[in-house]
């Protein structure tokens, strides 16, 4: 029988929110920085000013090269670009402190940075990217399993800080705006980030924290196939499998359904763009079959008339949810509708099958909730469960519990979420599948942790000697972490080369 632990206090009342914003006070923590401008910290992160024309790698120059390839060689956003290479970030994050054990103990105290999006202005918010509150709980119970193990990080306080990535839907987040803000001037040993999930969020995570000065390991949740890229992202792992598995169904569906002609719309971002070439990519290898039409998609820009005029009658959307409503109820007034178009949604669908109105190139459509059924009879969509397979549900997973046992205590989670259990609630939470692949990031950091901890104490090191800059800690969690197979909330999780399988 396991150890078990002198009892702890509640969680339930454990708890604080704190505001963390660019507090001169705590410069010199981790880092032992004299004081810099923001724009100056963020150089430490990309680059310094003055490198020569034959160092850009690793700096500005690197970075925007990086985006203009992920933006199709099209034009920056100005806006986004400015935030990544000047570093606007005077913005102040609020973040939530959970998740601690014994305070008296002389213990360490080591930090998860969670980034997650949230509802920003005012409702109705965007439906695709605002879900931070229904996610959070799932950490929140990670840790409080965590922190009440005996076999795990025992010699630790592991807390978990609660920000806000910026995603919502548009390419310009402020997720540098967090790294910085609790990288530099927290004061906070962060050893690790959970959770990033939008492609945008998740791809500037991944480059910061891949530059040896800072160095942290980065645990998304986001599908995007190129984050797999050892080499542009060697301390990013994904808590879900890449969006390659999504292509390659629809591949599947292709040759089973014999369609010849494929027509693809995506939205306008890397992530979407992606998705286009790795399917137009197996396509020119399998004869007789082709991308007959392609076409990026905006909410000034739904090309249906052109796609009519094509060949293709198989259509994939890659695309937001409110921005494929607005598209099928188009298709439903102009007749492209099945059986004349088989319709597959890739990743989501629309997500509120609600009456619609709106103006497009002086044509205004209205939509009724059954016109919108009527659209999407038959479409198919393909997804990721997020749980385990039938045959996993009943077996003990690592955090001790049963999936339906996990589902029970996520739902308490939430309740005390919303009863302010852990600070003053964002919104009211519901239970979500996302809240999965972030329960399961929490526990492939910490489990990396505890490995790494174990092969510290060989050399009379610990955790506690983690700091930025020093790579050396980062590359023993990041070989822990591709040495991963358990079971998780999310189903089995297992690395090979790096890559969740």
């Amino acid at each position: 029988m396991a150890a078990t632990k002198e009892p702890k206090p509640s969680y339930h009342a454990v708890g604080k929110k704190e505001i963390v914003g660019v507090d001169r006070k705590c410069l010199g923590g981790t880092f032992g920085v004299t004081k810099k401008s923001e724009e100056q910290e963020f150089d430490l992160l990309i680059g310094q000013k003055d490198e020569s024309p034959g160092q850009v790698i690793g700096n500005h120059h690197r970075i925007e090269d990086e985006f203009r390839r992920r933006f199709n060689n099209g034009p920056l956003p100005v806006k986004f670009m400015d935030m990544v290479l000047r570093g606007a970030f005077l913005l102040t994050a609020v973040v939530q402190v959970w998740g601690q054990r014994d305070l008296n103990a002389p213990k360490c105290t080591l930090h998860i940075l969670s980034a997650l999006p949230y509802p920003k202005g005012t409702p109705p918010y965007n439906t695709d990217y605002s879900d931070g509150p229904d996610i959070v709980p799932a950490g929140y119970l990670a840790i409080e399993m965590i922190n009440n193990r005996s076999d795990i990080l025992k010699d630790y306080n592991l807390e978990l800080l609660e920000g806000h990535d910026g995603c919502g839907g548009t390419k310009s987040t402020p997720v540098e705006n967090l790294l910085v803000q609790n990288i530099f001037y927290s004061g906070k040993n962060i050893v690790g980030i959970a959770g990033p999930r939008c492609y945008t969020s998740a791809a500037v995570a991944g480059l910061i924290t891949a530059k040896d000065r800072v160095a942290l390991v980065n645990v998304h949740t986001s599908s995007l196939v190129d984050l797999g890229n050892a080499n542009l992202y060697p301390y990013s792992f994904g808590a879900t499998p890449s969006i390659e598995r999504f292509v390659e169904a629809y591949v599947a569906l292709i040759k089973l359904n014999k369609w010849r002609h494929v027509g693809i719309l995506y939205q306008d971002d890397a992530g979407a763009y992606s998705v286009f070439q790795s399917l137009n990519s197996k396509l020119r290898q399998m004869n007789g079959y082709d991308v007959s039409f392609s076409s990026v998609i905006t909410e000034s820009y739904l090309p249906l008339d052109s796609l009519q005029a094509s060949s293709a009658r198989a259509i994939l959307i890659s695309a937001s949810s409110n921005l494929a409503r607005m598209l099928m109820c188009i298709a439903y007034t102009k007749g492209a509708v099945f059986p004349q178009y088989q319709w597959t949604f890739l990743y989501r669908v629309p997500a509120e099958f609600v009456d619609i109105a709106f103006k497009y190139k002086g044509t205004t459509y209205n939509c009724s909730h059954a016109n919108l059924l009527q659209a999407l009879k038959n479409s198919i969509l393909i997804n990721f469960s997020y749980e385990p397979n039938s045959g996993d549900w009943n077996k003990t997973g690592i955090s001790g519990l049963t999936y339906p046992q996990y589902k029970q205590e996520y739902a308490r989670a939430i309740e005390r979420y919303n009863n302010g259990s852990y600070g003053p609630p964002v919104r009211i939470a519901n239970t979500t599948l996302w809240g999965n692949p972030f329960h399961d990031a929490v526990w492939i950091l910490t489990l990396a942790l505890n490995a790494t901890d174990t092969r510290l104490k060989e050399y009379n090191k610990s955790l506690c000697d983690f700091t930025y800059g020093q790579p050396s800690i980062t590359l023993m969690i990041q070989e822990e972490i591709s040495r991963l197979d358990f079971l998780g909330v999310g189903g089995r999780i297992v690395y090979t080369l790096g890559k969740f399988q």
